[in-house]
């Protein structure tokens, strides 16, 4: 009975949720400008959410405008992956997502969720979050929703040939689309672009590294995002930049992921660490490029990679002095082991190692600064 009720009260939430009118929030994106390369035509923005009080869900509404698609939605937060989802659905060029609870569960600030676009047109558009609403439920079991969320607007643009967006999606969760050619042995910090990368941060060297080696580009023309989650897709395509990008004319690549699509920036980057044992898919239909990647994952791809180079990974380093040691996955102890002995991965402070945390775009800069040099 217990189980009917709370499947009743899921139901009804959602189609609130779905319909219509709880306290003011922030919503905001990772970006508000996206500039893309000429033949760039994916890119992804990450959208946050503040709420002081307590709420049990909350829904957005994307307005697109011609020839803009939502490919995908990743949720960041671990808290809004283990909620329900309501349905995604365009009805009428708005794109909707959300989640929601059975209680308000929520409150403070969130990674909401990563949006992948599309985009093949050369005309500057603009993305709009026309619709939101979060949601809180009553003492007497009723909803109310509050609409009164500020909007906001992305604006699109197309480079008319080159730019430094590289062939990989620009925005809040982008990674290293195409690379970076540098004609110049030494980059300076100071020539590159990014105005989110505060000279005396402590990736500001790992960020200037990982471009100058071509490794990683921005996420805009004057954006890295070093904060922002990176996903599986972007771990392939680092590699497959590391190697020269090979071409794939002549291999057989067997099986294609369901969720990989052919002309994807990250594609063949997915398909040639597959074909390498780099980095391999949860099953035979499923990669999930857009989910964010956890640091013994990278720890366990890196040290695959060291080897696959022919370099000594016999080193193991002792994890007792990390409190959580003993929350890492069977398959990555000897891994995160030797990349800790190896200096390329290193604590996060009060003994904790986080095994099974997300790793920022600038803490990858960071471990490949590391392992490389």
């Amino acid at each position: 009975m217990k189980r009917i009720i709370k499947q009743a009260g899921l139901a009804l939430l959602c189609a609130l949720m779905l319909m219509g009118a709880a306290q003011a929030a922030t919503i905001t994106p990772s970006v508000t400008k996206v500039t893309l390369s000429e033949n760039q035509t994916t890119f992804t923005v990450d959208v946050s959410l503040s709420q002081k009080e307590a709420f049990a869900g909350a829904e957005f509404g994307v307005d697109l405008p011609e020839g803009v698609t939502v490919t995908g939605v990743t949720f960041l937060d671990e808290a809004i992956q283990n909620a329900s989802k309501s349905p995604q659905l365009t009805k009428d060029d708005r794109y909707f997502f959300g989640f929601y609870d059975t209680k308000n569960q929520f409150s403070g600030s969130y990674q909401v969720a990563r949006l992948t676009f599309s985009y093949s047109g050369s005309a500057d558009v603009s993305i709009t979050l026309g619709h939101s609403k979060i949601v809180t439920i009553l003492d007497d079991v009723s909803t109310s929703g509050d609409t009164s969320s500020a909007p906001f607007t992305i604006q699109v643009t197309r480079e008319s040939s080159g730019g430094s967006g590289g062939g990989g999606s620009s925005g809040g969760g982008s990674s290293s689309g195409g690379g970076t050619d540098i004609e110049e042995p030494d980059t300076p910090l100071g020539d590159l672009p990014y105005t989110d990368v505060d000279p005396d941060a402590w990736y500001a060297d790992a960020v200037a590294y990982a471009v100058e080696k071509g490794l990683m580009t921005g996420t805009s023309s004057t954006t890295f995002a070093p904060t922002a989650t990176l996903t599986r897709s972007m771990m392939a395509q680092i590699l497959y930049n590391l190697e020269g990008k090979p071409s794939l004319d002549n291999e057989v690549l067997g099986y294609p992921y369901a969720d990989v699509d052919a002309d994807a920036w990250y594609a063949d980057a997915v398909y040639w660490a597959r074909l390498e044992g780099l980095v391999s898919g949860y099953s035979n239909e499923k990669f999930g490029p857009n989910d964010p990647i956890t640091r013994e994952q990278l720890a366990s791809i890196l040290y695959r990679y060291a080897a696959y180079k022919g370099d000594d990974v016999s080193a193991k380093a002792d994890l007792s002095a990390f409190t959580d040691a003993s929350s890492a996955s069977a398959w990555a102890v000897d891994s995160l082991k030797w990349a800790v002995s190896e200096g390329i991965l290193s604590g996060k402070g009060s003994g904790l190692l986080d095994p099974t945390g997300t790793a920022s775009r600038a803490e990858v800069a960071q471990m490949f600064m590391n392992y490389l040099k």
